[in-house]
This record gives C-alpha cells, sequence and structure tokens, in this order.
C-alpha cells in the first residue's frame, strides 16, 4: 500500500467512524428515552433503577472516551501530514469538534435519563 492509499484508507477510516458515532447516538437516544422509566439515579443506591442508571453513564462516557481518542489517534498517527497536504482530508479540528459534539450529546442523554423525570412519577 503506497501513501496515497494509506490516506485514503484512514480517511474514509475517520468519515466512517464519525458516522458510525451518529449512528449510535440515535440509537442509544431512541433507546433511552424508550426506556426512560428503567434508570433513576435519585432513587436507593443499589436499586436496579439506580444501578441501570450508573450503567447508561458508563456506557455514555465509555462512548465518548473510545470516539474522541479513536480521531485522535488516527490523526496523530496515521494522518498528521496527510491533513495539511491532502485536501479530501478533513480538517483534525473538524473531525474532533464533531467527535466531542456527538460525545457531549450522548452524556446528556445519559444525564438527563439518569436524573431527571419527564411525565411519570
Amino acid at each position: 500500500m503506497d501513501a496515497k492509499e494509506a490516506v485514503q484508507y484512514w480517511r474514509d477510516q475517520v468519515g466512517l467512524l464519525l458516522a458510525s458515532g451518529a449512528a449510535v447516538v440515535i440509537l442509544f437516544a431512541g433507546w433511552a428515552v424508550e426506556h426512560q422509566e428503567r434508570f433513576d439515579a435519585r432513587r436507593a443506591r443499589l436499586s436496579a433503577e439506580f444501578l441501570a442508571a450508573c450503567g447508561l453513564l458508563a456506557a455514555a462516557i465509555i462512548f465518548a472516551l473510545f470516539l474522541i481518542g479513536s480521531v485522535l489517534l488516527i490523526y496523530q498517527w496515521r494522518l498528521k501530514e496527510a491533513a495539511t497536504a491532502d485536501q479530501t482530508v478533513l480538517p483534525q479540528s473538524l473531525a474532533v469538534g464533531i467527535a466531542v459534539a456527538l460525545s457531549v450529546f450522548a452524556l446528556l442523554i445519559a444525564g438527563l435519563m439518569s436524573f431527571a423525570k419527564f411525565g411519570s412519577t
């Protein structure tokens, strides 16, 4: 694989990673909203709802760290020079900004589902 093919491969991987991250956030949001009654961090410790809320928050944190870390590592190791030389590569600041926005959205959803009550008693 020559340098141009490697740049194209990693460029495509960043796009696929961000698209997959957006899809995961959409699925995560739909699932969390539909099953909102399962999550309540305000309940007594070690109750099923409290543990489910902790699991939801942990999953969102792991997702956020993985997404941002993956994008940063790809740019650091594989696209360092190509991001400025090749116009087809998404700028690193934009790619990291999208990853951060998706991560914040996932964390916001998890926080709202864990600590807020919507329409139920």
